[in-house]
């Protein structure tokens, strides 16, 4: 199990907080697995993104790849689902 440490915009995290978007479309560079956790960390918008501060963790509860149809090639779909006691 990997904990992997990503960016994400104000919208898709305020998304994943609220629970409204368990999943994560990102490019498969990292070798994402079942199990995997993620810890988005929230940015701000524009030409210099910082970082916020918010954090949330999410553990990996499904991965899809480009060879299920619809997804694009280089690209994975992660299943997510938070994991308790953890949101910042």
């Amino acid at each position: 199990m990997k904990t992997h440490d990503l960016k994400i915009r104000p919208v898709w995290f305020r998304l994943q907080r609220e629970g409204l978007k368990p999943f994560e479309v990102r490019r498969d560079d990292r070798d994402f697995q079942v199990g995997d956790r993620l810890l988005l960390r929230e940015i701000t918008e524009g030409l210099m993104p910082e970082y916020t501060g918010q954090t949330l963790l999410v553990e990996v509860t499904c991965a899809l790849d480009d060879s299920v149809p619809g997804i694009q090639r280089g690209y994975v779909l992660l299943g997510t689902r938070h994991v308790e006691g953890h949101q910042s």
